[in-house]
């Protein structure tokens, strides 16, 4: 065999078998890798207020009479971001609940709160359930979104991937424990997370933080227009040579 042939018969097929190996990698990848995105409120300074929270856990069903009014409260400085955390070794059925919450984002953002503020507040109506899943559709179905829809979405490795995301995100802050707040990337103390516990000390706590973000911004901008004002070493030589 001509020498020339033989050498592209080889590099032929090793060109097969690499498209082979890529094709394979690429059906075993997951589809989506990203983190939740259920947002409330606005910020034009892009203040973010996340909670990491598990719908079955009774701390953060008691913090959710604190929080919902805070969301409307504050809507148009913070942006209020819950984060899934579901802590299945404690909460057996919160990643049911969790997995219904996202499946409901899936047709709107409105719909996610809807169905998380439903499963907050008829916490005890699911929660220690053998098998929740029928009375979450019930709440869903209440909440207006479509469950022919929803249940292909809650079977989706779409919803798995984004809530394994956001545990993996919560994990990398080192927490352990729901809730947990995290103002502006920065993990709450545990005396900052009580605050949130009550009305009167959540908004006390963040109008004061509101108040000094700007104090400290508007420091900012004066000793900007300081520096803007005074004279450059350059205009000040000159004006001392003219003098002389």
């Amino acid at each position: 065999m001509n020498n020339k042939i033989f050498i592209f018969l080889i590099a032929l097929i090793v060109i097969l078998f690499l498209g082979f190996v890529i094709l394979g990698d690429n059906q075993d990848a997951p589809t989506v890798s990203q983190r939740s995105n259920n947002t409330y409120g606005v910020s034009p300074q892009n203040i973010v207020l996340e909670e990491a929270y598990s719908l079955g856990c009774p701390a953060c069903a008691q913090h959710h009479p604190v929080l919902k009014p805070l969301r409307q409260e504050f809507q148009d400085k913070i942006i209020f971001q819950p984060v899934h955390f579901p802590l299945t070794a404690s909460f057996r059925n919160a990643l049911a609940a969790h997995r219904a919450v996202e499946a409901a984002r899936q047709q709107s953002l409105d719909l996610f709160w809807a169905l998380h503020d439903k499963l907050f507040e008829e916490r005890e109506a699911w929660v220690n359930l053998d098998d929740p899943i029928n009375q979450i559709r019930v709440f869903a179905e209440e909440a207006g979104v479509d469950l022919e829809q929803f249940d292909v979405d809650f079977k989706s490795s779409k919803i798995n991937d984004i809530i394994n995301n956001d545990i993996k995100y919560v994990e990398s802050l080192g927490i352990t424990g729901t809730p947990t707040f995290i103002l502006d990337g920065q993990v709450l103390e545990e005396a900052d997370d009580e605050a949130f516990s009550r009305i009167e000390t959540a908004r006390e706590f963040i109008n004061q933080y509101l108040e000094n973000l700007e104090t400290a911004s508007a420091a900012e901008d004066n000793e900007a227009d300081i520096e803007t004002s005074s004279p450059s070493s350059e205009e000040v030589e000159s004006d001392n040579a003219e003098t002389q």
